[in-house]
């Protein structure tokens, strides 16, 4: 239980991110704060001076301890702290309905429907046979009957009810079920045999996928653990998410790939700290506290909102085709379609905190982080937008978040064949996503570039013979310097498994070492006494990139 200042009491489920319960407490005066906690049938009540102010059942259902705690610099005095526990007594017959499991939101061209539940034993007898019921809206029951039963006390019975319901309309609906006629006898506890919800019947409904936004940084200490545990979680939930990070300015000088876009959609959230993370605008917690059971509340939510998007990639442009397919009326003046491009994966992004590769970072928002405004949604009527945008100038990458990309005159792309699109469709004022999607891939037209007069020209057919610029660069080094006997050196052994020599050394100042896409994977200093060392690097084929003081020189070799 977490009390502020403004009177406003919080019960959650700690780091598990679940919030049971918000509500209100009178400010500057004493109150009684009581929580009734029923174990056998999971129910946790929560009264403020004998008034109610609401119910919940507990993922854990278990008692430890119960902490108070006040937001800082907002004291608060306890007094008279009071425990009580009554056991349980069961009764010969007594069960209790606890949960109904049928999806509160149907379409109505899927009936009929299968109405699910769970009725839980809290009897002392074993029930072998028990009526299941269900009523619509305080109709007469329909009744399936159960037998060959074993439930002893404590047994949670799930079931499906044999007869299916069949609306005939859409609209809002009271489902009620309960257990009669357990092994031939009355229930003796009629106050619990009850549950009831609402269940809501529409044209037409489609399955969410949450957009988790990642504040994250490469000079963050605990962004590292952070971006692993979520990217393992993504790899195991692939196709019911979307996700993204903004590299943040901070802490120290910040992230070299921060931009101003991705800090306005901070400052949108109002994220102060790193690893930070937003699930559809609502979920708000330190990255950290990602799980799996975190992700089943947020996947499949019902969203009433089919979205689609194609890209293209023609060199340097991205275009995007949005098709927004509302299944309801949305009535809403605050809609956004948000659409964000991002590398799959970055690597030269290496800072303080250990990390060497980061995914889904956002390089540019469209046309920014604003997004593009659209009027309220109507049932089957479509939206459709096009959006596209070309990176400027040629690649950077700052030194930290003090001097940002400037997207008119530069960017911060590695790899544009690397490039994905996201779209999501958001209200600005309550931050909620409506429905997110990864934008299919069309079309690529490569990036390439071409070695003339020692120099690397970017082809803008992408018919060029190098797909990378270091790769050209390399080539371009290479060719451009006649070989003289200072410049004859030989890599040996090669193949080589854990270390290689190179003869003639003595004229290298530095050395790097490529692999087949021109990523630089060893750069150091290089002294005869002081082999490389190649052991973690992979089996296969890498050029080696020697410097002297006027020359440059390139072979290959095989790691086995």
């Amino acid at each position: 239980m977490t009390i502020d200042a403004t009177g406003t009491i919080v019960i959650d489920g700690g780091s598990t991110g679940i919030v049971y319960l918000t509500s209100s407490f009178p400010l500057n005066q004493w109150i009684e704060l009581k929580l009734n906690i029923n174990l056998t049938q999971n129910i946790w009540e929560v009264f403020i001076d004998n008034q109610s102010i609401g119910s919940f059942s507990n993922t854990t259902n278990k008692v430890s301890s119960i902490n108070l705690y006040p937001t800082v610099g907002n004291d608060f005095y306890a007094d008279n702290v009071c425990f009580d526990y009554i056991p349980f007594t069961p009764l010969a017959y007594d069960m209790a309905a606890i949960d109904l499991n049928t999806s509160l939101n149907l379409a109505l061209p899927a009936a009929p429907f299968t109405i699910s539940g769970e009725i839980f034993n809290i009897s002392s007898t074993t029930i072998n046979s028990v009526d299941i019921n269900y009523s619509v809206n305080g109709a007469p029951a329909v009744v399936d009957n159960l037998s060959g039963l074993n439930l002893v006390l404590f047994d949670t019975l799930n079931f499906n009810h044999s007869i299916n319901w069949n609306p005939t309309n859409t609209g809002t609906y009271i489902i009620e079920i309960w257990a009669s006629n357990l092994n031939g006898n009355v229930d003796l506890n009629p106050v619990n045999d009850i549950f009831t919800d609402t269940i809501h019947v529409w044209n037409n409904i489609a399955i969410r996928k949450p957009l988790i936004e990642t504040f994250t940084s490469s000079t963050c200490g605990p962004c590292a653990p952070a971006n692993v545990t979520a990217e393992a979680l993504f790899a195991q939930n692939i196709g019911n998410l979307t996700s993204i990070k903004y590299q943040a300015d901070f802490p120290g000088a910040g992230d070299p790939y921060f931009t101003q876009e991705g800090g306005n959609r901070r400052g949108y959230y109002a994220i102060n700290s790193v690893p930070r993370m937003e699930i559809d605008g609502g979920w708000d917690q330190n990255g950290n506290n990602i799980t799996q059971q975190v992700l089943d509340e947020h996947i499949g939510v019902v969203s009433f909102i089919n979205l689609s998007a194609n890209y293209s990639i023609n060199i340097k442009t991205i275009d995007v085709d949005i098709t927004i397919n509302p299944l309801e009326n949305i009535q809403s003046n605050n809609l956004v379609v948000h659409a964000a491009i991002i590398e799959e994966t970055t690597y030269n992004n290496v800072k303080t905190n250990g990390e060497t590769q980061f995914e889904h970072v956002v390089k540019k928002m469209l046309p920014n982080d604003n997004g593009t405004s659209i009027p309220s949604l109507t049932g089957g009527q479509q939206t459709t937008l096009n959006l596209n945008y070309t990176f400027n100038g040629n690649y950077r990458l700052p030194a930290n978040a003090n001097t940002p990309i400037n997207h008119a005159i530069e960017h911060s792309v590695e790899d544009f064949t690397n490039l994905m699109v996201v779209v999501w469709v958001q209200d600005i004022i309550t931050k909620e996503v409506h429905q997110s999607t990864y934008a299919t891939l069309n079309s690529v037209t490569p990036i390439s570039y071409d070695c003339i007069n020692d120099s690397c020209i970017l082809s803008l057919d992408g018919t060029g013979a190098y797909n990378t610029l270091s790769n050209c660069e390399i080539v371009c080094a290479t060719t451009s310097i006649q070989e003289s006997e200072k410049t004859k050196q030989v890599i040996f052994p090669n193949p080589a498994k854990e270390k290689i020599y190179i003869s003639n050394s003595q004229e290298i100042i530095k050395v790097k070492i490529f692999d087949i896409s021109g990523r630089t994977i060893i750069e150091t200093k290089y002294t005869e006494e002081t082999p490389i060392n190649i052991s973690s690097l992979s089996a296969g084929v890498y050029q080696i990139k020697m410097e002297g003081n006027d020359w440059i020189k390139t072979k290959k070799f095989i790691k086995e």
